[in-house]
């Protein structure tokens, strides 16, 4: 494989790019102050036949008409969340008032993925985690996705941290919170859609492609729980094989910094300089078989999925990056509802 082709696969499914890690048994060390790290045991074959069960009807595949109905009503049609081809979107009351017995997530995808998947082995979207949690209490009125992205493979090398993206996530989490009428929002993220939502949430001054630009106030108010999937929060090991696309960005990218001193691309390391600014209760989940992170998740001797200041970063060493997102349905449900793995 060329160092283009290798930087491309490990980009790529860096797209959905940040895993977090678990696995079975005894508690991990503790890499950390203030953290835990608990291992997740594999799911059983009790546990695997009753996810079997979860597969229902057809998920939708569009913002409910509730919901573009209110978003054009508040400020938010130009936004334009239900047209984002392929990728769609997904979320809202069936009609105007309908209760939203449970706290709403909102999904954010990786790099080359998208909201509604479109491969049963790499784009998986959130298929499978919206399968799981419709099966467990709640409904498409506190289930949200939007598409980011191009969602096109051959583009993963071009996508950072941009302000566009940045900007959409922003504006996407505080309407789902605004429509719902709830004090606050989860936020589940996998891969590249982990540092975005974390940047989309810590909002503030950044740099990308076109220059500087600025977010706004921090969106950490809004935000009960966040948990981060696989994400590259120190870097991509990746990057070193070919260090020269937009997604190795020393600035605005994933380059994991030249040695242990040198600190990662700055948009990550303006925000790991804050701990604990995604939310109330914040959560990572990760592998140390993540062929996308590469290296056992290890950057100069840290693990990149762990979530600076973070309560607890929980593991399933089983699984791979995407597997990784598809089977987190249980153990976000108890991140959610108990704050604890």
């Amino acid at each position: 494989m060329s160092s283009r082709s290798l930087l491309a696969a490990v980009v790529l499914a860096a797209s959905s790019f940040l895993l977090a890690c678990s696995s079975g048994g005894a508690a991990a060390p503790d890499g950390g102050a203030g953290r835990v790290t608990v291992m997740v045991p594999s799911a059983d074959a009790g546990d695997d036949a009753a996810n079997e069960a979860d597969v229902g009807p057809p998920l939708t595949t569009v913002l409910s008409d509730d919901f573009q109905t209110w978003l054009g009503a508040n400020g938010y049609a130009a936004d334009d969340f239900a047209s984002v081809g392929a990728g769609g979107s997904f979320g809202g009351r069936a009609a105007a008032g309908d209760p939203v017995a449970k706290i709403p997530i909102v999904f954010v995808h990786g790099n080359s993925d998208a909201a509604i998947g479109r491969s049963p082995t790499d784009f998986t979207g959130w298929d499978a985690p919206r399968r799981y949690f419709l099966a467990h209490g709640w409904t498409d009125a506190a289930l949200y996705g939007t598409t980011w992205g191009p969602a096109d493979a051959a583009k993963a090398n071009d996508q950072t941290h941009d302000h566009a993206y940045l900007t959409r996530l922003r504006r996407f989490f505080s309407a789902v919170q605004q429509y719902v009428g709830a004090p606050k929002i989860v936020v589940v993220a996998h891969s590249m859609g982990t540092t975005l939502a974390r940047k989309a949430i810590e909002g503030g001054s950044g740099e990308d492609a076109e220059g500087s630009y600025a977010l706004g106030a921090p969106l950490t108010s809004i935000v009960d729980t966040f948990v981060g999937i696989a994400g590259a929060n120190l870097g991509l090991t990746g990057c070193y094989v070919q260090p020269d696309p937009p997604a190795c960005s020393k600035i605005y990218g994933f380059w994991p910094g030249g040695d242990a001193n040198a600190g990662p691309a700055t948009v990550l390391a303006r925000m790991n300089a804050t701990p604990h600014f995604e939310a109330t209760h914040v959560f990572s989940l990760c592998s140390s078989d993540d062929e996308v992170l590469g290296l056992g998740g290890i950057v100069w001797g840290r693990d990149t999925c762990s979530i600076p200041g973070e309560d607890a970063n929980a593991r399933d060493d089983s699984l791979r990056h995407v597997p990784l997102k598809d089977q987190s349905g249980p153990i976000v449900e108890k991140l959610i509802t108990t704050h604890a793995p």
